[in-house]
């Protein structure tokens, strides 16, 4: 007798093999979907969440609104519900360390200019902006960071215009600008530090030329002794305004890219923000919707933070070294200016404290090559004005115990002190980094309005 398998050609078509046949191929196309559907499917990420008291708690965003911040615990728990007033910041959770501990500050990030793709929605320019030739990346005063390109058409006096990857066409008052990056390779050889009392235009065969940009568009005009000198800007690397830096205030954003003031935040529920920019200068502020997990980091009252990297410092001498190596900051630009601080003990390091300090906050942790026979003894002291130093807080460091959550009251303090002693091992290896270091200080008013543009 002749035996037809369900599936042979020569089996009969009855209406039930046929059925099944229909379900087994449905099942089939249903679990690849479904596979290339999970593939496709961003895993939530983790992020740390930093109350009014500078306490961490590692949470999973699902929304953000006018008043309340939705969340659920790092294992995908019961949601939450939080009052955005009782928030301070929502920020990426500290990666390993990894050699080298702490960037070189004399290297550009240059990562930070070239994310991962995303998705990113931009309104369209109401004036097309021609095609640009390099990327480069515009600063303001207040600190905000925004990548793009110079557009080459005339503006207003005293203005620009900006192709900004994130907002599209801006036009910006010059006296709100501290550099224009027109390459970025070339950043590091721009006058940085301390407060430059005229403009400088850097070019591209290592010259640089002082006085005081008058405009800037097809071609840079700058003032030298009363007379107007253009500047093609196919010669033209950078550019440093001589503007006066102003404190950060209220919303900020942290793109994996940029930086800048905000207006709004929303977060919707599908993965979206919408922000609204609080640009200097701007008569009607721009927006964009980006993709949430392309928001590095929130803070909703940047005022009331400090980065320790910012605050003046002083070395002591130690009388068991020849010579005490300065403290190694990262790049600035992360979010808060609380960069990676390396400290190589045995040393004692003092920060001026902001007037209306209230709590001190950060990680301390033996980086990985320090690890083996790292061992020593971090002591944090306040010290108020007239008065003896104050114990604050005190952690032994080893490879039993290679890090610690410090949270300390430095209220009425005038300086911080750290002290860092070997332990029995000796000074061999005796590395601390101070990750996320960040002074909170008393609440400030309400943002004023946006400034308007105004003349240099």
């Amino acid at each position: 007798m002749m035996r037809f398998s369900a599936f042979s050609p020569a089996a009969p078509c009855t209406p039930r093999l046929l059925a099944a046949a229909a379900a087994a191929a449905l099942l089939v196309v249903s679990t690849a979907q479904c596979r290339a559907q999970n593939e496709d499917i961003t895993p939530p990420v983790d992020r740390v969440l930093l109350d009014r008291a500078l306490r961490p708690t590692i949470i999973r965003l699902v929304s953000i609104d006018a008043n309340t911040i939705h969340v659920t615990d790092e294992d995908g728990g019961q949601p939450r519900a939080l009052p955005r007033a009782e928030i301070l910041a929502i920020l990426p959770v500290l990666e390993g360390l990894e050699p080298p501990n702490v960037p070189d500050p004399r290297v550009p990030p240059l990562s930070r200019i070239n994310p991962r793709p995303r998705r990113l929605t931009a309104p369209p320019p109401a004036v097309p902006a021609p095609t640009p030739q390099k990327p480069g990346r515009l600063e303001l005063t207040d600190g905000a960071i925004l990548p793009g390109t110079l557009v080459t058409t005339e503006g207003a006096a005293q203005r620009f215009r900006w192709s900004s990857r994130v907002f599209g066409l801006l036009d910006i008052p010059l006296d709100a600008a501290a550099a224009i990056v027109l390459n970025i390779e070339a950043y590091d050889a721009l006058p940085s530090a301390g407060a430059p009392m005229e403009d400088a235009v850097l070019l591209r065969n290592g010259d640089r030329v002082e006085g005081f940009v008058a405009s800037l568009g097809t071609a840079v005009i700058i003032e030298k002794a009363g007379k107007p000198v253009p500047l093609p800007l196919d010669r033209v690397d950078a550019i440093r305004l001589a503007n006066p830096t102003k404190p950060a205030t209220g919303l900020w954003v942290w793109l994996d890219d940029s930086a800048f003031p905000a207006a709004s935040v929303v977060m919707s529920s599908d993965a979206q923000c919408t922000v609204a920019a609080y640009l200097p200068g701007m008569a009607a502020q721009p927006s964009a919707v980006v993709d949430a997990d392309l928001v590095r980091a929130l803070c909703f009252d940047t005022s009331a933070l400090q980065g320790l990297a910012t605050l003046p410092l002083t070395v002591s001498a130690n009388p068991q070294r020849r010579w005490t190596p300065p403290p190694v900051i990262g790049d600035r630009r992360v979010p808060l200016s609380a960069p990676d601080i390396e400290l190589s003990g045995p040393m004692q390091v003092s920060w001026t404290l902001p007037p209306a300090s209230q709590r001190f906050a950060a990680t301390i942790e033996l980086p990985p090559s320090a690890q083996l026979w790292g061992d020593c003894d971090v002591l944090l002291e306040t010290i108020r004005a007239n008065a003896a130093p104050a114990q604050a807080a005190h952690e032994r460091l080893n490879n039993d115990h290679p890090s610690a959550v410090i949270n300390i009251s430095v209220s009425g303090a005038a300086t911080l002190r750290l002290t860092i002693t070997p332990g029995e091992r000796g000074p061999i290896g005796d590395k601390v980094v101070i990750r996320r270091g960040l002074i909170l200080t008393a609440p400030s008013p309400a943002p004023a309005p946006a400034p308007p543009g105004s003349s240099r």
